[in-house]
């Protein structure tokens, strides 16, 4: 599923603004946020997610209004009058908005999310989902078929639904003992039903 971040709202909201007073505060807190997406969503998440920031707070050393940074796309809305603005762009132009989650706790993107059948959700839930590891990919187990010509049967469910019956394998489990006596592996069973032969050990009895 694609992510759209509303940037300064979601570090303004979730208190991810640095202290410092320095001038590049906002490039700090701005890392901090791309810093907690790469370890508590991972590489396939943050492929998946851009942050939008408004441009007036751009880093002055950057080239361009759009790179990649910890695998997350990063935009500046120069050519917009602010990020809500760009968010909205690229809502109204996003090719499966179904799969869309638009982060941002402005009403505004809310609504422009829902037109388009996109999930707005509120950068305070998003935030506590992220530290919960809820966006992490989650890798099914794989499953190896059975062998080829065997049925895989999982007994300890089938006996615990009471889907297995006892009795009935018992009944199987006897006809083909019948079948054998009457074949010729008879003899080589009347041999294993008795191993010794007769009198042996009655001299320990005596």
């Amino acid at each position: 599923m694609d992510t759209i971040i509303d940037g300064y709202n979601l570090i303004f909201q979730c208190g991810l603004k640095s202290t410092s007073t320095s001038s590049d505060a906002l490039e700090q807190s701005r890392n901090r946020l791309l810093q907690e997406i790469a370890t508590f969503a991972g590489v396939e998440f943050a492929k998946r997610t851009t942050i939008v920031f408004d441009a007036a707070h751009r880093p002055p050393l950057a080239k361009t209004n759009r790179y990649r940074i910890k695998n997350v796309l990063v935009l500046y809305a120069d050519r917009f009058d602010d990020a809500d603005s760009m968010i909205e762009h690229l809502i109204a132009r996003h090719s499966t908005p179904k799969k869309l989650t638009v982060v941002s706790s402005d009403h505004r993107l809310h609504k422009a999310a829902l037109r388009r059948n996109s999930k707005p959700i509120d950068s305070e839930i998003w935030y506590d989902r992220l530290l919960d590891g809820k966006w992490l990919a989650k890798t099914a187990p794989v499953k190896l078929p059975p062998p080829e010509g065997l049925e895989q049967v999982n007994w300890h469910d089938e006996f615990k639904i009471g889907a297995l019956d006892l009795n009935a394998i018992e009944a199987e489990v006897e006809d083909e003992i019948n079948d054998l006596q009457d074949s010729e592996a008879a003899p080589l069973l009347r041999s294993l039903e008795d191993p010794f032969p007769p009198g042996y050990g009655d001299d320990l009895l005596g």
